[in-house]
């Protein structure tokens, strides 16, 4: 099980990939972070300015571009790999392989579409909610990806 703060999150010095120092001692909020906040927020609009055009002289986009919003279908090549993976067929490098395959899939399908911004499909998520569920602590992922929070009943 792990620890769970007041704000139903889970602690820093359980969340993987945060250097020690700073997950075993977190940051308290200063009295004056409000007033931190919106000296340091919004960029003013003489910056925002500025920065739009060189974003549209650099990616030379169409006055209404398109895209897709979400990830793509996952395929049964994608949960094959994370079979074999659970299964002990391929490692962790074979899996990634296999995913960079679907990758290339799904910009080659956008390319040939003729959408002007490009996404990688999200293939390496499996679920929306288990992806992120076993990335946390405090809750278990079952094999089929249902997702089970300890001390909710």
């Amino acid at each position: 099980m792990r620890e769970v703060d007041s704000a139903r999150s889970v602690t820093p010095s359980r969340r993987p990939g945060l250097p020690r120092e700073l997950a075993d001692h977190p940051r308290p909020r200063s009295a004056d972070s409000h007033r931190r906040r919106h000296r340091c927020g919004r960029p003013p609009l003489t910056v925002l300015r500025r920065t739009g055009r060189r974003q549209r002289a650099h990616l030379r986009l169409p006055l209404l571009p398109t895209t897709t919003i979400g990830s793509f279908p996952q395929t049964g090549e994608l949960r094959t790999a994370r079979a074999d993976l659970r299964a002990g067929r391929i490692d962790a490098v074979g899996c990634e392989e296999r995913i960079k395959v679907e990758i290339g899939g799904v910009i080659s399908f956008q390319e040939t579409a003729g959408l002007d911004v490009l996404v990688h499909g999200e293939a390496e998520r499996n679920d929306m909610v288990q992806y992120f569920a076993e990335q946390l602590t405090g809750y278990l992922a079952t094999r089929h990806g249902w997702v089970q929070s300890y001390g909710t009943r």
